[in-house]
């Protein structure tokens, strides 16, 4: 009896813990947001841009990264408790992984795009091409975090890879006589029209 209420008492305390823990880190993690949006405004450079774009580029992924965490103590507390239940010990360490790749890519994914947007208005050519290279820039990093995670969790990416080059290839093939078409009305708006383009 007393081994089972020692037993009972260190789950008691394993969890309020893990409660104390993800109370520090958004703490945390508001400071360092606090901190930044800070900075931002007393900075009167161009450097006031890039803390502006870094604040709406962490929330979301230190947010991910703090569930990151958590998931990683309870693997650790999962195994000082011996629990011997494999299927469990491979989602928690699965999850991690896959976390940590995701925080990552969300993060970079984010500084991108925030950053298009920002400097959107200073050029012509930023602000044409924005929607189109954020939304290439998203699926790049969905593709390329898909694929480290199947990498992480032992299936074969090559041919997932191989796949994916010879239908991008059929894609970029297809779409060539509409790109010609594009980038002729847009060297025309501008004035700089080639001769070899032409209509189809």
């Amino acid at each position: 009896m007393n081994m089972a209420n020692i037993f009972e008492n260190q789950q008691v305390v394993a969890i309020a813990g893990l409660i104390a823990l993800v109370v520090v880190l958004f703490v945390v993690k508001r400071l360092i947001l606090v901190r930044l949006e800070d900075k931002a405004r007393s900075e009167a450079s161009s450097m006031s841009d890039i803390y502006r774009v870094l604040v709406l580029s962490l929330n979301a992924p230190l947010n991910l990264l703090i569930f990151v965490i958590f998931i990683a103590v309870v693997n650790r507390v999962v195994s000082i408790f011996d629990v011997n239940d494999e299927l469990l010990l491979r989602v928690l360490s699965i999850g991690i992984d896959a976390g940590l790749i995701i925080t990552l890519f969300l993060f970079l994914e984010r500084f991108v795009t925030y950053l298009l947007r920002r400097y959107q208005d200073q050029s012509s050519i930023v602000k044409n091409t924005s929607g189109i290279a954020g939304g290439a820039v998203r699926a790049v990093f969905a593709v390329l975090a898909i694929l480290i995670i199947l990498s992480t969790m032992g299936i074969s990416i090559t041919p997932i890879v191989a796949s994916l080059g010879i239908t991008s290839l059929a894609v970029a093939l297809a779409l060539q006589p509409t790109l010609e078409n594009v980038f002729f009305r847009y060297s025309v708006g501008h004035g700089q029209a080639n001769p070899h383009w032409r209509f189809h």
